[in-house]
């Protein structure tokens, strides 16, 4: 009976291991990492605790094809890096252009200055940008401050370009005025008197004179000058910063109220003059002022400081204000350069 016994066992072992076989062998030929795996293990390689030989086989995933090691990309050097190089900044250069335009756009202003038509209609004013550069509307809103007196401020001025447009698209009436007696001043008056500003802060500008379309022979009629002056700075202080300007014809008028500034050629220098006169005389030109003691029974006048009532121009008829006088001109500074030139 125990042979029996002994004999059943043997073929149930028998059976169990058959059945271990059939089951074990196929996966190990399907994957031949595992068989290489269990054929020659690798030194050091220990069997991971988790496992068990009693778990059911599994199905083991397809071996994957190694990728081959990157290349290093070679050295770019010589032309082919200055031109790589070009682009990459050409490229930068185009982005922050992008950039910049989808942005919203920050004005670059200068600083304000208060301006006024002889004591009546100030404003406050920013005549250039940070860079220097004359700005369209200020030159707009100066040209209406300096237009000659006993002309009406315009409600509506006439675009910029078509006071520039020659032929049968100009508008009618003198050359460069954008409304009745308004002419666009010249952009190199608002440099300097942004100058000014800058030299004189916190001191009001007041216009006394600008364009003047009857005053032959005279930069006033081409909208070239302006009569000025500043609140508590003395006419001998404001003309001795004039001729520190670049190109600018400087007027000193002792018996008057102004000292006058105007725009002269490029190359031209500093050009100053001293004029006796009063208001609506013939211009008297002197060497100095005060004048030597043989000269001194002229009259002298007292400056005129009353702001204007818009009814007339007492410097209208004045033809030659702003010309060099007849004897030679005292030397001048070293001219600076103007902002914006």
């Amino acid at each position: 009976m125990g042979s029996r016994r002994h004999g059943e066992f043997r073929r149930s072992f028998m059976s169990a291991l058959a059945a271990v076989l059939t089951a074990t062998v196929p996966a190990l030929v399907a994957s031949p990492a595992l068989a290489e795996k269990a054929a020659d293990p690798s030194p050091g390689a220990t069997a991971d605790p988790s496992a068990s030989s009693a778990d059911p086989p599994t199905k083991s995933e397809p071996r994957r094809p190694k990728k081959a090691p990157a290349k290093a990309a070679p050295a770019v050097t010589g032309n082919k890096a200055k031109k790589a190089a070009s682009r990459a900044a050409s490229k930068g250069k185009k982005t922050a252009k992008r950039a910049d335009a989808e942005a919203p756009r920050r004005r670059c202003l200068g600083t304000p200055i208060a301006i006024d038509r002889g004591g009546l209609e100030g404003q406050s004013l920013t005549l250039v940008d940070c860079h220097d550069r004359p700005l369209e509307e200020a030159q707009t809103a100066l040209s209406v401050l300096a237009r000659p007196w006993g002309a009406q401020k315009p409600a509506h001025l006439a675009p910029l370009h078509a006071a520039k447009t020659k032929g049968p698209k100009a508008r009618s009436g003198p050359a460069g005025e954008i409304a009745p007696g308004v002419r666009l001043l010249d952009r190199g008056l608002l440099a300097r008197i942004d100058a000014v500003g800058h030299r004189f802060p916190g001191r009001p500008i007041s216009l006394v004179s600008g364009y003047r379309p009857q005053s032959r022979g005279s930069l006033h009629q081409s909208a070239r000058a302006l009569d000025l002056r500043v609140a508590g700075v003395g006419n001998e202080e404001l003309v001795a910063f004039c001729k520190t300007l670049e190109d600018t014809g400087c007027g000193y008028y002792p018996n008057s109220s102004f000292v006058h500034f105007d725009v002269r050629n490029p190359g031209t220098g500093s050009v100053s003059w001293i004029d006796a006169s009063g208001p609506g005389e013939t211009p008297h030109y002197v060497h100095q002022w005060p004048p030597p003691p043989e000269d001194a029974d002229r009259a002298v006048l007292p400056p005129d400081t009353e702001p204007h009532d818009g009814s007339s121009d007492p410097w209208a008829d004045d033809p030659a204000d702003e010309h060099a006088a007849s004897v030679s001109p005292s030397p001048a500074p070293t001219p600076l350069p103007l902002p914006g030139r």
